[in-house]
């Protein structure tokens, strides 16, 4: 019995932080999220629409592009938005972050780049590539390191 009960809460944790991600329709959006959307976003196109839950917390993500940005932004079902990540230039990350890649990581590139906001932090998460593996590390506006590579 007592293998039983550790098996069930075991799964139940692993449930409960488990990520769900399930493509949704304009028809099944939250009208105050598409509300959100248009007014803070009213040139953009919309690619896609999930609905997630992370840590039993539903969410809904508006997958878009307006002109060469491509931006996708999460939201909460009232309308308030979680998280916007927008792809951005390796041009347009910040010189603190590249001075900091480069003293940390000298032969490495940097591949790809993404801005990552929620509420008043911003971080930037990078995508990099050494001789032989591609791997992904994530830096404060300032130049910390946030996540190191495994």
């Amino acid at each position: 019995m007592k293998k039983f009960s550790i098996a069930l809460l075991l799964l139940l944790l692993a449930q409960a932080t488990y990520s769900q991600e399930l493509k949704i329709t304009k028809k099944t959006l939250p009208p105050a999220v598409l509300t959100s959307f248009t007014k803070s976003y009213p040139a953009a196109k919309i690619h896609g629409m999930n609905k997630e839950t992370k840590k039993g917390v539903t969410y809904y993500e508006i997958e878009s592009s307006e002109g060469k940005v491509k931006r996708d932004v999460l939201y909460t079902s009232d309308g308030s938005v979680a998280e916007v990540e927008e792809i951005i230039g390796l041009g347009e990350i910040p010189q603190a972050i590249k001075d900091a890649v480069t003293k940390q990581n000298p032969k490495d590139k940097i591949t790809s780049a993404e801005k990552v906001m929620r509420g008043t932090s911003i971080q930037y998460d990078l995508e990099m590539k050494s001789k032989n593996k591609s791997y992904e590390v994530s830096y404060s506006l300032d130049g910390t390191l946030i996540q190191p590579h495994p």
